[in-house]
């Protein structure tokens, strides 16, 4: 009894010696891609510190964690294994413990998609780099769902496949344009993969569509091209022709061209996609500019009368003449009589036409053809009446005193116009000549022999046809200017007037009634005595008339006083009055 006792005491110390020993356990050993990897520990003790080590220059996120970051410096060749050591510390117990585990990076593959590309259409080719980069197997994706990535060379990798786009259609475009990425997945040692990636901006190849080949009759042609895509460019240019084309605009599908010389010419339209005019396609279109014939039908003409004569220069043999408005009968001579009708003068190059009507525009059209193109010219004939000029001028109205005269007056034409002439030259019509009335008829009054007559006549014009009126003779007489002289005072009772002379006119002094009489020597010399009956203030009028029809008149004022000798006035020096005349002046 005492020996199993004792044997019992010793198992239970064993026991416990066992539990406090530290076993921490740094984890299965491991393999990875790249440089970093995460740890995770474990320790038998609570209340134990940890701590990682390595002897490779590994970095810890935190060494002091079990479960922990590791990173290990760059390492040549395709492999590295490292040793990590997690250290158990326990102070209450005390132990201290260590476990090792082993990590094996392996490195990751070098994915080079390629450089981006910029291509017109649907279709490119790729080129992944693998050189060097560690990749033993490897494949394609796009942004894009539906793009045709095909690879048919020998390689084991498909380093550059041939991408397409066209089964997409058209809702593969956005404005004409698309970027779409593709990603070079590549796997290496240990299903370590990389992946980059590169963009290809595909653009819309415009189908250029000139339009169809044709001719023209003339040197002019409007373009009709056809843009396929919506954001476009395009220019024409020219081929080959016999003469300089014009494009107007040449960036227009539909602008207008001009050549210089018939002939066939060939034009190339040349669309671009708007965001990258590299992307282009060339259409060619023939034109064949045909001779049109062109006749002159002379300038448009009036007539006085129902007949006219129109006379064509034809280019080409065959033409007629045509009146859309109808109505027009063909002569051989402007006599109004059946032997001279002659319908067959419709196709004669010239030829007379009446028409019934009078005071209207006939438009006369010869038309040709040279067996492809037709061609044509027109010319206007205005079928005209006689109006009858007719004057309203007043008989008393044929004076008038000055160079304007405002009295002509004549009835206006029902149909064209008229005008007033002068027979003397250099008359003014204010506001127009061709005013029949309200208007004023200025003389050139740079010499007196414009002055007298004037006979005016009023011309009613209506194309070809023409009437002048009676004459209207209107005398023009120069008004004169009388010019009285100078006021003045002299000292004694009589003095010389000093008026002015005009050789046209006729000169008379008076005096003003209620004035003191008084006597003027030649009262119809502006260079005369006149003596007063006593001192005071006299008033004189110098009055010019021409053909006493035309008058003007001044007035002179002089004061007349008594003469001072030695101190005393004198009544009058005058002596005798018997020649002199004076009258008063006619209010």
């Amino acid at each position: 009894m005492k020996t199993y006792l004792i044997c019992f005491i010793v198992l239970t110390l064993n026991y416990n010696n066992i539990i406090a020993q530290c076993a921490p356990n740094a984890g299965l050993d491991d393999t990875t891609c790249g440089q970093t990897y995460t740890l995770q520990g474990s320790i038998s003790q609570s209340g134990s510190t940890v701590l990682w080590t390595s002897l490779n220059g590994a970095v810890f996120s935190d060494s002091s964690q079990l479960v922990t970051n590791v990173f290990i410096p760059a390492y040549t060749g395709g492999s590295i294994s490292a040793n990590f050591i997690l250290t158990e510390t326990n102070t209450s117990i005390p132990c201290s413990a260590s476990d090792t585990v082993t990590i094996t990076f392996i490195r990751f593959p070098h994915a080079e998609a390629g450089i981006s590309q910029s291509v017109c259409g649907t279709t490119t080719q790729l080129y992944a780099d693998t050189i060097g980069s560690g990749i033993t197997n490897a494949y394609w994706t796009s942004s894009v769902p539906g793009i045709n990535i095909n690879y048919t060379g020998s390689d084991p990798l498909p380093w550059n496949p041939i991408v397409d786009a066209s089964g997409l259609g058209s809702g593969f475009w956005i404005n004409n344009q698309r970027q779409v990425w593709f990603y070079w997945h590549g796997q290496g040692e240990y299903s370590c993969t990389s992946i980059d990636s590169l963009s290809v901006t595909f653009y819309e190849m415009p189908t250029a569509n000139a339009g169809l080949d044709t001719f023209i009759c003339g040197k002019i042609y409007n373009l009709n091209a056809s843009p396929s895509i919506i954001n476009y460019t395009g220019i024409w240019t020219a081929s080959t022709g016999p003469g300089s084309s014009n494009f107007n605009p040449a960036t227009s599908p539909n602008g207008i061209l001009t050549v210089t010389q018939f002939g066939v010419y060939y034009f190339i339209w040349k669309e671009m996609n708007q965001n990258n005019t590299s992307c282009f396609d060339l259409d060619t279109i023939t034109i064949d500019f045909k001779i049109v014939p062109m006749p002159d039908a002379g300038l448009d003409f009036g007539v006085c009368g129902k007949f006219a004569h129109i006379c064509v220069t034809p280019s080409v043999s065959g033409g007629q003449w045509s009146c859309p408005q109808g109505g027009v009968a063909y002569f051989d001579a402007p006599i109004d009589s059946a032997s001279h009708y002659n319908p067959s003068y419709q196709d004669s190059a010239c030829a007379w036409i009446r028409y019934p009507s009078e005071n209207i525009t006939v438009t006369m059209f010869w038309s040709e053809f040279n067996g492809v193109c037709a061609g044509f010219d027109s010319v206007n004939v205005y079928f005209g009446s006689i109006e009858p000029a007719i004057e309203l001028v007043d008989p008393a109205d044929s004076v008038v005193c000055g160079p304007i005269y405002h009295l002509l007056n004549a009835q206006q034409p029902a149909y064209g116009s008229g005008f007033w002439y002068d027979t003397v030259a250099n008359t003014m019509f204010s506001p127009s000549q061709n005013s029949n009335n309200n208007l004023t008829a200025t003389i050139d009054t740079g010499g007196t022999n414009n002055y007298g007559w004037h006979h005016f006549y009023w011309v009613t014009v209506n194309g070809q046809c023409r009437d002048t009126s009676t004459v209207v003779s209107v005398k023009f007489i120069k008004k004169p200017i009388a010019n009285a002289g100078t006021d003045t005072s002299v000292c004694n009772l009589y003095a010389v007037f000093n008026a002015n002379w005009d050789s046209s006119a006729t000169g008379t002094w008076y005096f003003l009634q209620g004035d003191y009489p008084s006597a003027i020597a030649n009262v119809n010399s502006p260079l005369t005595f006149v003596a007063a009956s006593q001192p005071g203030i006299y008033h004189f009028i110098w009055q010019l008339n021409t053909e006493g029809i035309c008058y003007d008149s001044d007035t002179v004022q002089i004061i007349f006083n008594y003469p001072i000798i030695n101190g005393i006035a004198q009544s009058s020096l005058v002596s005798d009055f018997s020649d002199f005349k004076a009258e008063i002046f006619p209010e």
